[in-house]
C-alpha cells in the first residue's frame, strides 16, 4: 500500500527544494560559464551582461586576437558587417577610440600614440607576413578639444613591425590637410620638386618640369 505524504513533509520538502534553487537565481556570481579541460574559466557572462573571456574564436578552435572571425568559404557573406536602418542619413559606424590611463580614469593621449590601424597580413608560405597598414596617429601637441591627427599609409614588399621606424611610410594626409610622400623628402638638390602624373595614373615628383 503506498503511503500518503502528509503536509508537514510535503511542505518541509518544498521549502528545501527553494533554498537550493535560491543560490541559483539570486546569486551575483557569473551566470554563464564555460571551462576548459583543466577547469579553468575561458568564457563567462556576469549579471551585467558582460563577457570575460582572454580570447573568443568564432570558426577556430584557436583564436589569435581577442576576436578571431575564421571562414574558409569564399561566399560574398564571409567575414564581418556592421548594418543599421536609420530613418535618417546616419551611416553604420566603426570606431576606434584611443586614451592613456584606464578605463575607470582615462588621461588624454599624447604626440606620437597610434589612435587605431588597419593591418593586412598574408601567408608566405611560411609565416604571415603583415606589410600593409593605414591608420591614424596624433601628429602635434594634445590639449582640450585639439588633437592634431594624421592618417598614414606604409606598405612594403616585406615585413612592416613599425611603419614610422623602419621608414615604410608612403603617405601621410595631414591634419592641416596637407598630403606628404615621406621617402621623397630630402631627395632633390634644390629642395622641391614638380608633381608629375603619368599615363599610368601613377603621381610622382621629379626635379626638372614633368615630361
Amino acid at each position: 500500500m503506498k503511503k500518503m505524504m502528509n503536509k508537514k513533509t510535503l511542505a518541509i520538502l518544498v521549502a528545501g527544494v527553494a533554498l537550493l534553487a535560491l543560490p541559483l537565481f539570486a546569486s551575483a556570481e557569473d551566470k554563464l560559464v564555460v571551462q576548459d579541460a583543466g577547469q579553468n574559466d575561458v568564457f563567462t557572462v556576469d549579471d551585467t551582461g558582460t563577457v570575460s573571456a582572454n580570447k573568443m574564436g568564432i570558426g577556430t578552435a584557436t583564436p589569435a586576437n581577442t576576436l578571431s572571425v575564421v571562414s574558409e568559404l569564399s561566399v560574398p557573406e564571409r567575414g564581418f558587417a556592421v548594418i543599421h536602418y536609420p530613418d535618417n542619413a546616419a551611416s553604420p559606424n566603426g570606431q576606434f577610440w584611443k586614451g592613456r590611463g584606464t578605463e575607470a580614469s582615462p588621461t588624454s593621449v599624447q604626440q606620437g600614440d597610434y589612435t587605431g590601424a588597419f593591418q593586412f597580413r598574408n601567408y608566405d608560405g611560411t609565416s604571415w607576413v603583415g606589410n600593409g597598414f593605414f591608420g591614424a596617429y596624433v601628429s602635434g601637441p594634445v590639449s582640450t578639444n585639439n588633437v592634431p591627427t594624421d592618417i598614414f599609409f606604409c606598405n612594403s614588399n616585406s615585413q612592416i613591425s613599425n611603419c614610422f621606424g623602419e621608414n615604410k611610410v608612403n603617405l601621410i594626409i595631414k591634419s592641416t590637410g596637407a598630403v606628404n610622400m615621406p621617402k621623397l623628402a630630402n631627395t632633390y638638390t634644390g629642395g622641391s620638386a614638380y608633381v608629375c602624373v603619368n599615363n599610368a595614373g601613377d603621381i610622382y615628383a621629379s626635379e626638372t618640369q614633368c615630361p
